[in-house]
């Protein structure tokens, strides 16, 4: 379930349970409580994850997504776990303060290194929009497919 409907559950709650819920509700969905804040939730997600501006219970847009995603997707890159020796806690305080871990990639793959530090701007308004994360994967969808490819091997 996301916040800003960009993912679709597959699990037994339906989305339509959730509307008109009044706002300070909670809900149990997939064993975790959500709490209704209007049109977002406050305090669910994974800390390690969470944007700076989610963290702090500052204001929180659609750019929080995109923060997780280049969490994520760092991850993935690179098969090994954000601020792996520290505790959830520790590494989104590390993330609040402006720290990011290097991302290293091979020369043809420069587009996705520059959209992982796009997506960690501290500055929510200087983050890329999901469609261009869209955009920027398909495109290197072959550069991708190629290096994760070699370094299996």
């Amino acid at each position: 379930m996301s916040d800003f409907g960009t993912v679709v559950s597959h699990h037994h709650t339906s989305a339509s349970s959730l509307e008109n819920r009044p706002t300070g509700t909670a809900t149990k969905i997939d064993s975790k409580l959500t709490l209704a804040m209007g049109d977002h939730t406050c305090c669910v997600g994974t800390l390690r994850y969470m944007a700076p501006e989610v963290v702090s219970t500052s204001f929180y847009g659609q750019s929080c997504d995109v923060f997780s995603f280049g969490c994520v997707l760092w991850e993935i890159l690179h098969r090994r776990r954000l601020f792996g020796v520290h505790s959830s806690k520790e590494a989104a305080r590390r993330l609040v303060n402006g720290q990011r871990p290097d991302v290293v990639l091979p020369s043809q793959l420069n587009s996705i290194r520059e959209l992982v530090a796009s997506c960690w701007q501290g500055d929510s308004l200087r983050r890329p929009s999901a469609d261009r994360v869209c955009k920027v994967c398909h495109g290197s969808t072959r550069s991708l497919a190629h290096c994760i490819d070699v370094s299996v091997k």
